[in-house]
């Protein structure tokens, strides 16, 4: 994806941003962390803090005392600048916006305590590799959606060792999500910052760093992965594969293509980091609306209509990562079914190569940020609240679906099928290996079916396999 980018400050194309959230008991953890910062990098830092709207903050105050950068709470129109600490005030969303900051009111925005998300996904959005997304000590799980974002767009994402949090619950969830890049303890954090902003290859334009690659360099990190991982590097993209590979060598500290080849064939553990890392798992409940509602109201009704009494309705969710659109799809075809009043089998299959992803969408186990893209009458309905500001799918959405791992470049396709659904999945892919999934695609519906796919995705030259729609 391309943004125009909200870094263009004092014509300091080096500036980096700098998020950090913690809930209201996060403040020894914050202090701890700026009495460590260095004051000499192009970096503005932000903090999101869960703040009593009803009582002025003394945030800025506190942390102006452990550190020589410049504190103050955020102002509307403010022009970010290097070596600054700007504090989210009470009762506000903080986002940039034009190039400057902006605050929301938070009786404006829908959903609670979800502060931290909204920040990160705007950085995300204006900054992509250009910033940081760091959580610290903090109850819920605020943050964990929008470092998810960050890192979709190559930004890097830390938490904070959460056996030395006084509240660990959200470093944990982001953790969990495989949000997170580098799990560290406070003072190793600046360093992890300043070696990302400083490596040779992190922060350069795409082009300059493909200049930096060779073909023997992709040739051998491939091979590694092809053997050990099982993870086939050549159905991807060569841009997604540079800026992933260039990441995890800033965060291993290490500069040379060749040196992190060896750290590669050695390393068991960073070969897992690179795998998972190039699996780009975004993905949020009821994604893009225009294109749900085109599904609820010319798709599903047209596939309820004529399946036969008996047909089971079967549907594969293909590159499903943690098991959002899985259950969104299983929701807005249970609703269908019940307004026409038919009781067909309804059969989904979710796949995706990602052991991990897998396992978070079997659980079906989401964080609060969810209530912002999920209908209220649909939280009532189809989840339940758990501890923590969490909130788990009900039974019978997820009996409905099942997982499996799945290369869908590779492995076999499914059959008979009334709905595959194959969104921002196919944008990573080589030009071949699309043409080779969209085969596949087509081999597997059934006459009169549908495929759904990402807004930035098309079905290339197979106008003879299929008919937009929309």
């Amino acid at each position: 994806m391309s943004h125009p980018t909200a870094i263009d400050m004092n014509n300091d194309q080096n500036l980096l941003i700098v998020g950090i959230g913690a809930s209201a008991g996060g403040l020894k953890a914050l202090q701890q962390l700026f009495e460590t910062i260095p004051s000499d990098l192009p970096i503005a830092y932000f903090i999101i803090q869960h703040l009593d709207p009803n009582h002025k903050s003394l945030l800025s105050e506190l942390i102006s005392k452990k550190t020589p950068l410049t504190v103050a709470d955020a102002t509307t129109n403010t022009t970010i600048q290097k070596g600054h600490v700007y504090v989210i005030p009470p009762g506000k969303y903080l986002e940039i916006k034009n190039n400057k900051i902006n605050l929301v009111d938070k009786k404006e925005m829908s959903g609670s305590r979800m502060a931290i998300d909204h920040f990160f996904k705007s950085i995300a959005y204006h900054c992509e590799e250009r910033c940081v997304g760091i959580v610290l000590s903090g109850s819920g799980s605020d943050g964990t959606a929008g470092l998810r974002e960050i890192k979709a767009v190559g930004g890097l994402t830390l938490a904070q060792m959460p056996q030395s949090a006084d509240h660990p619950s959200m470093p944990n969830s982001a953790i969990d999500a495989g949000a997170i890049d580098k799990v560290a303890e406070l003072d190793e954090i600046p360093k992890i910052i300043k070696n990302y902003l400083t490596h040779p290859l992190t922060l350069k334009k795409e082009n300059q760093i493909q200049r930096s690659f060779s073909n023997d360099v992709l040739d051998k990190v491939a091979k590694i992965l092809s053997e050990h991982e099982k993870f086939y590097l050549s159905q991807y993209k060569p841009n997604t594969i540079y800026r992933r590979l260039t990441r995890r060598m800033s965060l291993t500290g290490i500069e040379d293509y060749e040196q992190y080849i060896k750290e590669l064939e050695k390393n068991a553990e960073e070969r897992k980091q690179l795998s998972e890392d190039l699996l780009i798992n975004v993905t949020d409940f009821f994604r893009d609306k225009e294109a749900y509602q085109t599904l609820n109201e010319e798709v599903i009704p047209e596939i309820i209509k004529n399946i036969e009494k008996d047909q089971p309705i079967r549907i594969w969710i293909a590159g499903c990562a943690s098991g959002e659109e899985a259950y969104s799809l299983a929701i807005c075809f249970l609703e269908q079914m019940a307004k026409e009043n038919i009781n067909n089998e309804l059969q989904i299959f979710a796949t995706d190569i990602d052991d991990n992803a897998i396992k978070i969408a079997r659980k079906g186990i989401y964080p609060a940020s969810i209530i912002k893209e999920v209908p209220p009458q649909y939280i009532q309905k189809y989840f339940v609240k758990k501890e923590h500001d969490f909130y788990q799918i009900k039974g019978i959405v997820r009996d409905l679906i099942s997982f499996a791992k799945q290369n869908v470049a590779t492995n076999p396709p499914f059959s008979h099928m009334h709905l595959i659904s194959c969104r921002n999945l196919l944008i990573y892919m080589r030009k071949e290996i699309q043409e080779k999934i969209l085969n596949a695609f087509y081999f597997a519906l059934e006459r009169d079916s549908y495929l759904f796919l990402g807004s930035s995705e098309t079905i290339s030259n197979k106008t003879d396999f299929f008919r937009s729609i929309s």
